[in-house]
Formats: structure tokens, sequence, C-alpha cells
């Protein structure tokens, strides 16, 4: 935002003499945009899971270990990682990576290491924490985009070990740089082949948590929108197991099946109406619903 530039210029005249001052004009700008991030939850802009605090600890401590372990493993990528909806499903699947993340806090503060692993460590965990678990927005458990300020105190890790092998083997420190930019190149160009079009996104989203709610449900609306109905239905029935109140999930279904399986297109559509019994949007819905039963010869109720 302009006014925010203007603010950042104007305080870093006022303290371009004092060092320590430099730093205000960065931690008032954090702080707005602090206050800002809260003012979304209490406005209903953002959405909470009203998880406890011991699972937002969890949360949080996991995706420390996620992404780090994506950054330097990026393999299995996805656009979407589903975070379980139930206390016990959370902890379950947090337990390893908060362990791992803590095994390596430790590690990271072990005398032969400490002087420069924990400054490169914590302040990772410092860029983190704003998009960790601590302030849970939604139903994902991590998202790739958080790791790119995030995890930048590792590129220059990685910068300062390869300035220490070039000074001893400059051959074995240019050799390390080529072979990383290729493999990094190579997985750049297939991870944007799966970002091509929303079929391939979701897809690929699938394929990487099959049971995951809103990966099916988006990919079944995806190749609607692509004109293939009979594709969709594997995702609609899987996005309706995994979320029971899904009523346009049920609507779809049934549009497609109301050709060929009236039975069961007459359920669901009723199943649709029940969940939305007051929302006008789902007037299609009745009148589809309508149009079946005056066809199977039954009376509307």
């Amino acid at each position: 935002m302009p006014f925010i530039f203007v603010i950042e210029v104007f305080m870093r005249r006022i303290s371009a003499r004092k060092s320590v001052a430099s730093l205000l004009p960065h931690a008032v700008i954090g702080l707005f945009a602090a206050c800002r991030n809260l003012n979304g939850f209490s406005t209903g802009e953002l959405h909470g899971l009203g998880l406890s605090i011991c699972d937002r600890i969890l949360v949080s401590m996991s995706g420390a270990w996620f992404y780090v372990s994506k950054t330097f493993m990026p393999v299995n990528l996805s656009p979407y990682y589903a975070l379980s909806l139930n206390g016990d499903g959370i902890r379950l699947e947090s337990y390893p990576g908060a362990l791992l993340a803590l095994a390596l806090t430790g590690a990271c503060l072990h005398r032969t290491i400490r002087s420069w692993a924990a400054p490169i460590w914590f302040a990772y965990l410092l860029a983190l924490a704003p998009v960790s678990g601590l302030f849970q927005n939604g139903r994902q458990a991590a998202a790739d985009r958080y790791s790119y300020l995030s995890c930048l105190p590792f590129a220059l890790l990685y910068a300062l070990m390869l300035e220490r092998l070039e000074v001893r083997r400059p051959r074995v420190a240019a050799g390390v740089v080529i072979l990383t930019a290729v493999i990094l190149s190579t997985m750049t160009l297939r991870q944007a082949h799966y970002w091509r079009d929303d079929v391939s996104l979701w897809t690929r989203a699938v394929d990487v948590e099959p049971n995951a709610y809103l990966p099916n449900s988006n990919l079944s609306v995806a190749l609607l929108v692509d004109g293939r109905g009979s594709a969709a239905v594997p995702y609609l029935e899987n996005a309706i197991r995994l979320e029971p109140r899904d009523a346009e999930a049920r609507v779809n279904l049934a549009s497609i099946l109301a050709a060929h399986d009236r039975e069961r297109a007459i359920v669901l559509f009723r199943e649709a109406v029940a969940l939305r019994p007051e929302d006008p949007t789902f007037a299609s819905a009745r009148y589809n619903l309508g149009v079946l039963l005056v066809a199977k010869g039954l009376k509307s109720d």
C-alpha cells in the first residue's frame, strides 16, 4: 500500500543516524500487519478452526519440520495439504513432525554448531511464526507459499557453505552449483506442468492426498466445467463422503445421475434441499427435484 511506503521512507530519514532505531520502521509496519491480521479474525474475514492452544502448538511445531523437509526434499508438493478436522487426527499427524522439530532445535543448540546454526534456525522460526498453526486460518495444514520468506535463512546457509567450499575446492563448488541448478530447474518444470490447468492441478492434489475433501471437491468442479461429467462422479462421491454437509456436491452429482439413475438422483436432491432449506440459491435444485418426481409419477411434497 502506498501510505505504508511513505511511512517507511519518512521513518527511515528520522532514524538514519541511529543503528538501533533504523529497525523502527520495520517494527511499526510489522505491528500494523499483525493488527490487521488479528482484526481479520474478529471481523470474519479470516476463519479459525477453534483449535485448543495445545493443538495449535503441535500444528505449528509440525509445520516447522514440514517446511524444512520440503525445502531440502521438494517432492510430493501439492496445492493443498489437508488438516484433520478432529482433535485426535490433528494430534496423531502432528506428533512426528513436532518431535523432529524439537530434535532439530536441540541439535542447533549444540555447542559445536550453535554459533551459526542457532541464528539460522531461530530466524526461520521467527519468520514462520505468523503463518504457522499458532494463528490457524482455514483447513490447510500448510502451504508451499509460506516457505518463500521463512526459508531464506537456509539459502543464506547454502551460500556460506559454497563460499567456504570455493576457497578450498573451487571446481567442486562450481560442480555443486551446476548440479543444484539442474536438479531444481528440472523439478520446477515438472511442478509447473501440474499448474497448466485446473484439472491437472487438482488431479495432482488428489494423487498426493486422496482422502482430502477440498481437492476432490475442486477436481469435480473442474471436470464439470470441462464438460466431463462422468469423470467427475467418483470425486463428487468422495467429496460427499468426506464432507457430509456439502449440498452443492449432491446437486452436481444428482444432475449427472438424473439421466440414468433417477431414484438416486431424487435422494440426492432431497438431501441437498434438506441441508439448505432456506437458501434461495437452491431453487434450481427444488425445481429439478420436482421434475424428477413428476416424471416418476409422484406428487411433490
